[in-house]
């Protein structure tokens, strides 16, 4: 969730002077000055400012962490169809309920899709924007609407070429609906640029052979490196079934209860399921 405070000044219009002396003081780590700034603005119905403004109290940058005022902020921007703004409401959610809470995900997406739509995105910063087009299609995937999660993590990756975590949400999707051969290609685009998300499913078609010749030693270590970085909560109990089921590696179920349990911690049904059934 890569929020940040930019903001395109060159075609933006009617830009109130506190939101770029608020900007200013952001780029200087002047926190409390952004915060004054900002509040001044505010004052002045900027809408801009009331989104940078909600920011502030939603991470608690140069103020305590304040939902309540964040959401008083942000809805004023929304109001008069502040991308940014809206942006900010629905990631309060996420924030209060936790970024892999399905109930929090499905109270911040009505907002994520109007942000993402709104006319004013085009002045605003991708920090943020960036990230939308794979949590929407996440939300779509999970409740059944295949179609919609697609075209939202294709706009993602063409409207935001270069952040590859929309490659590796992508390739997640992909392979959930056993589309290997588009997978292994947003896969191999995420590794690339860093995303693990990609490592972890170039993992699982190299051990189970789907779209590529297997090769399970190198699809174990694949697993086994996103597991241990907690990408996602499937891959610890990947690695655990790799362990249990001696693929890639010697069996173990010993080591593969101890990835399973770590799955769990995470939320994977899938973990609790099998640790129920064989320990």
């Amino acid at each position: 969730m890569a929020v940040t405070f930019n903001f395109i000044t060159s075609t933006a219009q009617d830009i109130n002077p506190y939101l770029l002396k608020g900007m200013e003081a952001m780029d200087n780590n002047d926190s409390a000055k952004a915060l004054e700034f900002f509040k001044k603005g505010a004052s002045e119905g900027d809408k801009y400012c009331y989104g940078r403004l909600a920011a502030l109290y939603l991470y608690g940058i140069g103020v305590d962490v304040d939902l309540q005022e964040c959401r008083k902020w942000a809805m004023r921007g929304y109001e008069l169809g502040n991308s940014y703004s809206t942006m900010i409401l629905g990631f309060s959610f996420l924030i209060e309920g936790g970024m892999n809470n399905m109930e929090a995900l499905e109270r911040g997406i009505p907002f994520f899709i109007y942000a993402y739509n709104a006319d004013d995105r085009k002045f605003e910063s991708d920090g943020g924007f960036s990230d939308i087009c794979g949590m929407v299609a996440g939300y779509f995937t999970a409740t059944g609407n295949n179609a919609e999660a697609e075209k939202w993590i294709e706009r993602g990756i063409k409207e935001y070429p270069e952040h590859y975590p929309n490659y590796g949400a992508a390739s997640m999707l992909y392979y959930s609906w056993e589309n290997y051969s588009k997978a292994l290609e947003y896969a191999t685009i995420a590794e690339e640029g860093g995303d693990l998300r990609g490592t972890l499913i170039k993992g699982l078609c190299l051990i189970n052979g789907e779209g590529i010749p297997i090769d399970e030693e190198l699809g174990f270590k694949k697993i086994r490196k996103s597991a241990i970085a907690e990408v996602d909560a499937q891959a610890p109990y990947f690695l655990g079934l790799c362990y249990f089921y001696g693929q890639g590696t010697d069996t173990n179920k010993t080591e593969a209860k101890k990835w399973f349990e770590k799955a769990a911690q995470l939320g994977s049904e899938a973990a609790i399921s099998i640790l129920q059934e064989e320990y």
